[in-house]
């Protein structure tokens, strides 16, 4: 009885090991999947999101400016892109190290070298407007610079995604370690439940016999 005691006392001890480890190893896995998606695609694809907003918002500053009656107004729309244009600078930058492969640092290569050309032709037709040459910065605004604009922009989508591949694909893995735990844990734990229902029974019996003997005697 001892030994068997002994045995059933040690299986039990072992699942509740073995769960425990499993428990650690899931967590150590989980987490940096959880902190990956974060870091490598939620924050990326923020900084990617608000550098797209922003070329759009220059675009129609842009437009608004050629309609603007005011000389003043079409200045203060031409003066408020530039910080504007300073920001997706340090937006762009910030996400640069966040690039996970060659195909990305391609894309944003063709991205830096497409931006510079928009912004010239942005340009160009805020001098048009400054000249009065309204006719003139419209043609431009929606021929050339329209074009650079839709070039540059092709190249930020293919980033943004990228980054939302990448995020769907560690989130999927981060689903499938988790299932996969759940399922471990919850059988390692039946298991050891009915071990458990099994050893007090051992028990039990262990004890009955003896004093049933004693009864009888």
């Amino acid at each position: 009885i001892s030994a068997r005691l002994s045995l059933a006392f040690a299986s039990l001890l072992l699942l509740l090991l073995i769960v425990g480890i499993a428990g650690i190893i899931s967590m150590k896995t989980v987490t940096p999947l959880t902190k990956s998606i974060y870091v490598d695609c939620t924050v990326p694809l923020q900084q990617l999101g608000q550098i797209d907003a922003t070329y759009y918002r220059l675009r129609v500053d842009v437009l608004k400016a050629i309609l603007a009656e005011d000389a003043d107004e079409q200045a203060q729309l031409e003066q408020r892109g530039n910080p504007m244009i300073d920001s997706i600078g340090v937006w762009f930058a910030a996400f640069r190290p966040t690039m996970l492969n060659e195909t990305e640092r391609q894309i944003a290569d063709d991205y830096e070298q497409a931006a510079p050309q928009y912004l010239s032709a942005r340009k160009r037709v805020f001098e048009m407007v400054r000249n009065g040459q309204r006719a003139e910065a419209l043609a431009l605004a929606n021929g050339e610079a329209r074009d650079k604009f839709h070039v540059m922009i092709n190249h930020l989508d293919q980033l943004i995604g990228i980054q939302s591949a990448n995020a769907k694909a560690l989130n999927a893995t981060a689903d499938q370690t988790s299932n996969f735990t759940t399922i471990l844990l919850y059988s390692m734990l039946g298991i050891a439940i009915l071990l458990g229902i099994i050893l007090a029974r051992v028990i039990g019996k262990s004890i009955n016999e003896p004093i049933t003997v004693l009864e009888g005697a």
